[in-house]
């Protein structure tokens, strides 16, 4: 596996491992413990990863 894809707001994003290489060893659970902040933040909180939409 490369990495996954979420849906948010009708628009498919994909996260490559190679570019957040924290989401590598996280569990699906883990991944899916998302929540979006805003218009355009995401937040992985047990991750400690923050990502805006628009650098995907």
């Amino acid at each position: 596996m490369h990495g996954f894809r979420l849906l948010i707001n009708v628009e498919e994003y994909f996260f490559a491992f190679n570019d957040y290489p924290r989401f590598k060893k996280a569990t699906v659970e883990q991944i899916f413990q998302v929540k979006h902040i805003g218009m355009d933040q995401l937040q992985w909180f047990d991750l400690d990863v923050n990502i805006e939409l628009n650098t995907l």
